[in-house]
């Protein structure tokens, strides 16, 4: 055999190189995010709601592994010029501060300067690869890089964005899927009567909070709602937002724990049962506002809301007559 043309490496030795590139790539992509705690379900509920960025990281992911691939396919003495191999580096690192703070960008979780900063990173890097690319291709073939090394650093560099990328989405679909939980039992004791809440929430941060209303809507009032209707139409209807149409009898707010939740809070208050035929029930998000820090939220869409029939307490049937002792 000559020394200098060494015989190439078997089947067997690049199928086993391919086995190993690919079950560490995979197994630090799956360890990253067990480590940081994301279950299946919470996966299967991202696929469900944000199938758009899932689909972004499985390309992210693919092409780290097809980059892998190729390193070990392709033969050492193959090498690209430096400029060029720069340039293909800082291409493929303009895709992670655009894929990860620009396109998949968290509500209220970054404030303006990051997002814009991200943006000016990821420019920098796409206009500085495509100039070092242009400045290989016009330069004679000088110092080379081996292409295993760039495929290599491209296959690491896609895989973090990957995982980066999958963190964020989890945490954009808990906040655009979470929503306060609410039940409600009517009870009288003597003439008043009694609204019992439970009110529970998960997921919340430092500022957020749950605001909860009590409106009651007075008998022999025009509800607005067709009995044919939704009971969601006629919660809608039977108290419009700003209309006093609705009495209002009890508001509150709940402050989660430290780690974000509200575990089951109960909310009573009494009202005068003869008065009012509905109660419109109402826990909302207070949700955070970007103010630079100032304890600020804002009520938005995230709510549940009740429409509570109030019955009438049956009184006592008393029979007129006089009792008879013993004589």
């Amino acid at each position: 055999m000559n020394p200098r043309n060494p015989e190439p490496r078997s089947d067997s030795s690049h199928v086993e190189s391919i086995r190993n590139i690919l079950g560490l790539l995979l197994a630090g992509f799956v360890g990253t995010l067990n480590v940081l705690g994301l279950k299946s379900h919470e996966l299967t509920t991202v696929l469900r709601n944000e199938t758009g960025f899932a689909n972004l990281v499985a390309m992210l992911l693919l092409a780290a592994l097809v980059s892998a691939v190729g390193s070990v396919l392709i033969r050492r003495r193959h090498g690209v010029n430096s400029w060029t191999a720069a340039g293909i580096l800082a291409l493929v690192l303009a895709t992670v501060p655009f894929t990860t703070v620009v396109a998949l960008t968290i509500p209220a979780g970054a404030r303006t300067w990051s997002w814009r900063a991200g943006l000016v990173l990821s420019c920098v890097l796409a206009a500085a690869g495509l100039a070092l690319l242009v400045r290989g291709a016009s330069r004679r073939p000088g110092r080379r890089v081996p292409w295993q090394s760039v495929l290599l650093a491209c296959s690491a560099v896609l895989c973090s964005s990957a995982t980066y990328t999958a963190v964020r989405l989890e945490s954009k679909s808990q906040l655009d899927t979470t929503r306060p939980q609410m039940s409600a039992a009517v009870a009288h004791t003597g003439g008043a009567g009694v609204i019992t809440m439970t009110v529970s929430a998960s997921k919340l941060r430092k500022k957020e909070r749950v605001g909860v209303l009590v409106r009651g809507f007075p008998r022999g009032g025009d509800r607005g709602c067709k009995p044919s209707e939704y009971m969601a139409t006629c919660v809608i209807k039977a108290c419009p937002p700003r209309i006093n149409k609705c009495a209002h009898l009890f508001s509150g707010t709940l402050d989660p724990d430290s780690s974000g939740v509200i575990d089951k809070q109960v909310v009573s208050t009494v009202f005068p049962p003869d008065k009012y035929e509905l109660l419109d029930l109402r826990a909302t998000i207070c949700e955070q506002l970007d103010t630079r820090g100032a304890e600020q939220c804002r009520y938005g869409h995230k709510e549940a809301s009740l429409l509570v029939e109030v019955t009438l307490p049956s009184l006592p049937v008393q029979t007129a007559g006089r009792t008879s002792g013993p004589g």
